[in-house]
């Protein structure tokens, strides 16, 4: 995973330069750096050790448990809080990003629709209450339910406070123009629009402050969490990469039903690369 955001960031453009210099891939530990090498062959790398993982995780308890996002009975949690580690589901996922980026669009439609179909067995879409409904003290915005991996940080709040809050002068915080954020959204009714961006209380300034990390009062384990891979974009791969319009249409209304959006009509003709593209 850190091997593939490496290459992303320093990389070449790999649509049209994959054969240029690229990265280093380490393979074993060493003090110094191996030589640097193609980008093709760095997603080479990634590919087979993805594939490696998939098969040493063949009997990952979160096949035939879900994540099981809770303490044992017995106290023993070495085998829970599966999406809090690079499971199948998730080694999966980062195979099908992987096979996105490197244009093998059949690869990755066979990834995301091997993760896609458990959504609702094991990776819930998360409910309107848990991130809408501005009583409940302890609202979910990153949608922790839907997370097929994710990070934590037990200093996550701070980073609503020291960058994003309202309290802060609004010269020395992380906030957006207001038009290309409500360019962003299609409407306001979008949950991801709604709960995470709101403008100040006592309307300081016009424009809106970034909720997402943001602490609760009631504490619960969302509390900490940094989204590293969530289901809904296995949809957006399928719908990407699959050639039947149908199943493309069907993807993306998955999502937007589930965030406040309103359906695609099926007789609606639609740009799905366009529609995907202002989803990410």
């Amino acid at each position: 995973m850190l091997h593939f955001d490496l290459l992303r960031l320093f990389g070449p453009v790999y649509a049209t330069h994959k054969d240029d210099l690229s990265i280093c891939y380490n393979e074993r530990f060493a003090y110094s750096a191996s030589n640097l090498l193609p980008a093709v062959e760095v997603v080479g790398k990634i590919l087979k050790d993805l594939d490696r993982a998939a098969e040493l995780l063949a009997a990952d308890p979160i096949i035939t448990e879900g994540p099981s996002a809770s303490d044992g009975i017995e106290g023993d949690n070495s085998l829970r809080y599966r999406n809090l580690r690079l499971n199948y589901y998730a080694v999966e996922a980062l195979s099908a990003r992987v096979y996105l980026y490197a244009g093998e669009k059949q690869k990755a439609l066979e990834k995301a629709r091997k993760v896609a179909e458990v959504q609702e067995q094991w990776f819930p879409w998360v409910k309107f209450n848990d991130v809408m409904l501005e009583s409940n003290k302890s609202r979910d915005f990153v949608f922790s339910t839907e997370l097929v991996f994710a990070l934590q940080n037990r200093q996550r709040g701070d980073i609503f406070t020291n960058y994003f809050s309202s309290d802060l002068d609004a010269t020395k915080m992380l906030i957006p123009d207001e038009n290309i954020l409500t360019n962003c959204f299609a409407n306001d009714d979008d949950w991801r629009y709604t709960s995470m961006w709101q403008a100040p209380k006592d309307d300081k300034f016009k424009a809106r402050c970034f909720h997402k990390y943001e602490k609760t009062e009631t504490v619960k384990p969302h509390n900490y969490l940094l989204p590293m891979i969530r289901i809904s974009e296995m949809f957006f791969i399928i719908a990407e990469t699959t050639d039947d319009m149908d199943e493309a249409r069907t993807m993306l209304n998955r999502v937007r039903k589930n965030r406040g959006q309103i359906p695609l009509d099926e007789n609606e003709s639609i740009d799905v690369q366009s529609l995907v593209a202002a989803e990410y």
